[in-house]
């Protein structure tokens, strides 16, 4: 069984080998606030004769919505291709070329692999692989990990009354989600998640 890759890693993929020198001169793509408010993503041609491009992605949408992973794909496609023609191409022919390449070379990449899946085994990378799992419709930075049975710290009043003698409460093993805030939260899936087809491994595995 396969598990479709990260779908910013298969158009990576892609970008390299389709444009390697520009790839070499792409020095970090980054998720954080463009310099234009306004913009989800932006291209930056260093000026120090370096030939140095950066790529920044914001982590939200029009709205203050998160932005998702198949989003994010989408625009760093967008940035990818003016990487590609060069900072006074705007939006020209040259560039929606480029553009248009990429995203037919990257919907290939990811038909090829990707399997159809049943839920159980993405349950297997979770607990067996030690995987973190995701889904595409997600948003940036969400993704599910195992947590294996353990005893910890109690930290409210009524745990303390059924407490240990060394002050912890015995937990069974869960399936936890990882926000793109940062929480983390035990998780239950969806009937749209086990029936989904758009999972991806996102990372880990210490199995």
């Amino acid at each position: 069984m396969k598990i479709q890759n990260s779908p910013i890693d298969i158009l990576l993929k892609v970008f390299r080998r389709e444009y390697p020198e520009t790839a070499s001169r792409v020095r970090s793509i980054a998720f954080g606030k463009t310099t234009d408010k306004d913009a989800f993503a932006e291209t930056i041609f260093a000026d120090d004769g370096s030939n140095e491009i950066h790529i920044v992605l914001s982590t939200t949408v029009k709205g203050g919505a998160e932005i998702t992973f198949t989003i994010a794909t989408e625009l760093l496609a967008h940035e990818l291709a003016h990487a590609v023609v060069g900072a006074s191409a705007g939006h020209d022919e040259m560039w929606e070329s480029v553009s248009d390449r990429l995203f037919e070379l990257y919907n290939e990449e990811a038909q090829k692999e990707t399997e159809i899946f049943a839920f159980d085994e993405i349950i297997e990378e979770l607990t067996l692989r030690g995987q973190s799992i995701a889904r595409q419709s997600w948003s940036v930075g969400a993704f599910l990990y195992y947590v294996p049975e353990g005893r910890y710290i109690a930290r409210t009043d009524i745990a303390k009354g059924f407490a240990g003698q060394d002050g912890k409460v015995a937990y069974a093993p869960y399936i936890a989600l990882k926000k793109a805030s940062g929480e983390v939260e035990p998780w239950n899936p969806t009937t749209a998640d086990i029936l989904a087809k758009d999972w991806f491994v996102f990372g880990g595995g210490s199995k």
